[in-house]
C-alpha cells in the first residue's frame, strides 16, 4: 500500500498534469474530468486505513460493474493498493507541458 507520501506526490503530480494537458483527448475522453476525479479520489485517501480504501474500492466496482477497468476512481485504489504501477508518470507530465510550452510560442 502506498504511503501518505506517495499519495501526496501523486496528488502534486496529478495537479501539474491537469494545467498542462488539453481538456479533450484525440477520442473525444474529457481528461481534466477524469484526472480532477483521481486527485478527488487520492485526497479522500489520505488518512484512511487500507480496509477503508479497500471497501471504498469494492463498493465503487459493485456501483460501475464490467466498466471498472476505464473508472479513473478504481485506477487510483487500485495505484493505492500497488495493484498498478503508476496514475501518471513524470514523463508524461514533462511531455504535455513541453507541448503546451511550444504550442504558446506558436
Amino acid at each position: 500500500m502506498k504511503t501518505q507520501d506517495e499519495i501526496k506526490e501523486m496528488i502534486d503530480r496529478l495537479e501539474r498534469l491537469r494545467k498542462v494537458i488539453p481538456q479533450k483527448s484525440t477520442f473525444g475522453h474529457d481528461n481534466w474530468k477524469e484526472t480532477d476525479i483521481e486527485i478527488a479520489t487520492l485526497k479522500t485517501c489520505l488518512g484512511q486505513s487500507e480496509s477503508e480504501i479497500e471497501k471504498r474500492c469494492s463498493t465503487r466496482v459493485d456501483i460501475i460493474g464490467d466498466e471498472w477497468c476505464e473508472d479513473p476512481e478504481v485506477r487510483s485504489y487500485d495505484w493505492i493498493a500497488d495493484k498498478t504501477d503508476s496514475i501518471c508518470d513524470e514523463e508524461s507530465v514533462k511531455m504535455f507541458a513541453d507541448k503546451k510550452a511550444k504550442s504558446n510560442e506558436e
